[in-house]
């Protein structure tokens, strides 16, 4: 998605400390990456430039407006969002992705056996 030279707008919701923003962003120069988490502990002396963090409670929704990112990456929401909330997140998500926009939704399984 991001091989060509257009400028795309990559959205990591729930960052954390930026690892994988910062290793998308070092890769994907004229990619610009948002990173948004509730924690600021992103290290700022090693940060890419064409990376921004957002601190923001995702539970209040997102501060972004309609129609802003063209790829939108989360992983793991069931360890920060009750499940009842999920809709909600979803649905903010969806606003936030331009139209044809692409959304990465990674979740763990886990299979418990006696």
């Amino acid at each position: 998605m991001f091989g060509n030279q257009n400028i795309y707008i990559y959205f990591y919701f729930r960052c954390g400390a930026g690892s994988r923003s910062f290793d998308i962003a070092t890769t994907y120069p004229l990619v610009e990456i948002v990173g948004l988490d509730i924690s600021p502990v992103q290290p700022t002396q090693i940060k890419p430039k064409n990376f921004n963090f957002v601190k923001a409670n995702v539970m209040e929704g997102l501060p972004f407006e309609d129609n802003t990112f063209d790829f939108v990456f989360q992983r793991y929401m069931f360890t920060g969002c009750i499940k009842k909330k999920w809709p909600y997140l979803i649905n903010e998500i969806v606003r936030v992705l331009k139209p044809g926009g692409f959304l990465e939704d990674q979740q763990l399984i886990v299979y418990l056996t006696a």
